[in-house]
């Protein structure tokens, strides 16, 4: 078991590069790969234009990113066969916490406001691109670009590493336990590898 705090990763630059610098330029860093691998070495540093927000689109500046076994077996191309879409190159990463940067109409957007800091997993429900939209993965950069839909709002109480490290493990264990067990109060459950992180 790897302790959540082990697990995240920052994803800033360390370069001397500020943030305004970044928004002045129009571009951003970003780990990428341009083919399925299972050679890390394949992954590298690039410099790529900064998202610009859309209509139901976000743009959150990535304070921590956390990496898990999918991120490998989609660099490999194993989940091809399932149909998960994964257009090249690719930006690994789906689960971050961060703080909202742009909105294409801040008046219209519910609860998200620029400046607020959220967390999310980038995927689509049930599938890896939800309805056409092309927004997956992409949280090993300075800036993602995500549907409002996928973000909720970090709680106070913990860090953007904590956040980022339960997104995935988190949603998913909630999905198994209310979604499809349908568990309700009462319910008595036996929870299999509890030292791991769904567990």
């Amino acid at each position: 078991h790897i302790p959540a705090s082990q697990r995240t990763r920052h994803t800033r630059a360390t370069v001397n590069m500020g943030k305004s610098d970044i928004a002045d330029i129009g571009s951003m860093l970003a780990a990428q790969y341009n083919e399925n691998s299972n050679d890390a070495s394949r992954v590298k540093i690039v410099s790529v234009p900064k998202p610009q927000p859309e209509p139901g689109l976000a743009v959150v500046r990535v304070h921590a990113a956390a990496s898990n076994p999918i991120d490998y077996k989609v660099m490999g191309g194993y989940l091809k066969g399932a149909g998960w879409a994964m257009p090249l190159p690719f930006t690994p990463g789906y689960d971050f916490s961060g703080e909202v940067s742009a909105l294409d109409d801040p008046d219209a957007n519910g609860n998200v406001r620029v400046g607020d800091e959220v967390f999310a997993v980038n995927w689509g429900q049930g599938q890896h691109d939800e309805n056409g939209v092309p927004s997956v993965g992409g949280a090993f950069a300075q800036y993602i670009k995500i549907p409002l839909s996928r973000l909720s709002l970090k709680p106070p109480g913990i860090s953007h590493a904590e956040a980022a490290a339960v997104s995935l493990v988190g949603s998913t264990a909630y999905q198994a336990l209310f979604n499809h067990l349908r568990i309700g109060e009462g319910s008595r459950v036996l929870v299999l590898g509890g030292s791991t992180a769904v567990g």
